[in-house]
């Protein structure tokens, strides 16, 4: 195969050398054609100008025999410049035709060439099979191969292109697939809020509405009171910190709410009741602050199905007695259960359990206390007795102190004297 390749290679160039020196032919051939129509054209005008200056000079006629010398001269300029185009066109054309003469020799030589190639034996292998061939029957049968390749190159350009177009098919179709999900979706959704708006609608004409927990359960809620038992120190932190809470706009009372149970009552379930929040915590701390009195205020009651109800309730802040040798401090224990505020800290009274201020020390309901923990009756006596004169200083030193603080201590100890030196108790409910 390579002897074949290089004679056909030689063929190739052969013929490009005839293709090349033809052509130089047709332009040589071209150029003495057109100097011999120049030539042709330039002896014309000269044989024009030689009569027409005979015929000046006969006449005697200068102006025309100036003219016609000047027609002679140009013509005779064309006529050698076409006579130099007319022989270098020719002398080209001759080398050029030569050239030809050569090159088609070449053609011949290499043709032949090719010819002996082509009739040469070769051994090719298909598959298991030795088989002996000429070249030429080895050439006709690889054009065969690429003629085969180039319709399979075709055929597989052809199915990559459909493949690349179902590929956009099926893209489109996802997109479509997924535009229908989203639809449907979207369906449902204005089905489920127009089936909503029909129902409500319905009820509306039909005279009934869809009741909800502070619907059914908000007329039966109770309303109540807290009770908070609060000393002057205590009274002091909780304006700081209500102005502090006031300051950040994250105000927190300081008095818990009322439990879900508190406002249940006896006719509402308590499960109903996902929480109970003070309407407006800053009044609870500002009324804390404040000292002794009842303050009218509101809780509002959360339902476990997201509706609510606002319902009225009491704050009652009541100053807490200071424990003396003789006369320790037992306030009136509130009926409703209560959060209160002990020493300057905040406690919870419900019923009979007391939590009190870690510092207090004195008598609620039948509980003694000393320092915040409950003790026996003697023991809590033989706490006053080791402290009284300490005790009796303390009084003293608060005695001075003026305002609501020194009524409510007043107003206490009054109470505490009465209970001990009359032997009474008294019992108040709060609201």
């Amino acid at each position: 195969m390579a002897d074949y390749a290089n004679a056909q290679s030689a063929v190739n160039k052969a013929n490009s050398a005839v293709a090349a020196q033809s052509a130089n032919v047709d332009t040589y051939s071209d150029g003495v054609a057109s100097a011999s129509t120049a030539k042709a054209s330039a002896q014309a005008a000269l044989d024009a100008a030689n009569t027409q200056f005979a015929s000046a000079s006969a006449a005697n006629d200068k102006a025309a025999m100036i003219a016609a010398n000047s027609a002679k001269a140009n013509a005779e300029n064309d006529l050698v410049s076409a006579d130099v185009a007319y022989t270098t066109n020719s002398a080209a054309l001759a080398t050029a035709q030569k050239n030809l003469k050569n090159a088609n020799i070449l053609v011949t030589k290499a043709n032949n060439n090719l010819q002996n190639v082509l009739k040469e034996k070769v051994s090719v292998d298909e598959g298991t099979a030795h088989v002996e061939m000429t070249v030429a029957d080895l050439v006709d049968l690889v054009k065969d191969w690429n003629a085969k390749a180039a319709a399979s190159t075709k055929k597989l350009n052809a199915v990559q292109s459909n493949l690349a177009s179902v590929k956009d098919v099926q893209a489109a179709v996802d997109q479509a697939n997924a535009d229908l999900a989203t639809a449907k979706a979207n369906l449902a959704a204005a089905q489920t809020t127009y089936q909503t708006a029909v129902d409500a609608l319905n009820a509306l004409n039909n005279g009934t509405t869809t009741e909800t927990s502070a619907n059914k359960y908000g007329d039966q809620l109770v309303s109540g009171g807290t009770t908070v038992y609060s000393t002057p120190a205590a009274k002091a932190e909780n304006a700081s910190a209500s102005a502090n809470a006031a300051a950040n706009d994250d105000v927190t009372a300081v008095v818990p709410a009322p439990t879900p149970a508190e406002v249940a009552g006896s006719n509402v379930p308590v499960d109903v009741i996902s929480s109970v929040v003070w309407a407006n915590p800053t009044f609870i701390n500002d009324s804390v602050a404040k000292g002794a009195g009842t303050y009218p205020t509101q809780v509002v009651v959360n339902f476990t199905d997201g509706s609510s109800k606002t319902i009225s309730w009491n704050l009652v802040v009541k100053t807490a007695g200071t424990s003396t040798p003789d006369q320790p401090s037992q306030p009136d224990q509130p009926s409703q259960p209560s959060t209160g505020d002990q020493g300057g800290q905040t406690g919870t009274q419900t019923g009979s359990n007391t939590t009190v201020a870690p510092n207090y020390s004195g008598v609620q309901g039948n509980h003694y206390y000393v320092n915040g923990q409950q003790v026996t009756k003697a023991q809590y006596e033989a706490h006053v007795a080791a402290n009284a004169n300490k005790s009796q200083s303390a009084n003293a030193a608060a005695l001075p102190q003026t305002g609501n603080e020194n009524s409510a201590a007043v107003m206490a100890l009054g109470a505490v004297s009465a209970m001990f030196g009359l032997g009474l108790a008294a019992k108040k409910r709060e609201f």
